[in-house]
């Protein structure tokens, strides 16, 4: 049974941040300064507006446009003000760059 390739004198795993690689993973190790969608975005005061500004956008998607399939639509935008809301994630403000400034 032949044994493992060696390839020279040179190492083929690269360590970062603690890991060990293979060469061929630094599509998966992040860069430094890189755009990530875990960190809140959103101001305290912006969240409960589009929580409240969500359920009236829910209300007349389903009550105004209620035989309309086009008032479903609203009412899923207003699904989704919602839940940017609740978590705190916006992800079109942190495509644009939008941080909280640091405490």
């Amino acid at each position: 049974m032949p044994g493992p390739k060696k390839v020279g004198d040179r190492r083929t795993e690269i360590v970062s941040q603690g890991l060990l690689c293979d060469e061929n993973d630094q599509l998966l190790l992040q860069p430094k300064g890189a755009m990530t969608f875990d960190r809140k975005n959103l101001p305290g005061w912006e969240r409960a507006m589009r929580i409240i500004a969500g359920g009236a956008i829910i209300a007349s998607g389903l009550i105004a446009l209620s035989a309309a399939p086009v008032g479903y639509v609203i009412a899923g935008a207003g699904a989704v003000a919602i839940l940017t809301g609740f978590f705190g994630i916006c992800p079109m403000c942190a495509m644009v760059g939008r941080r909280l400034p640091s405490p």
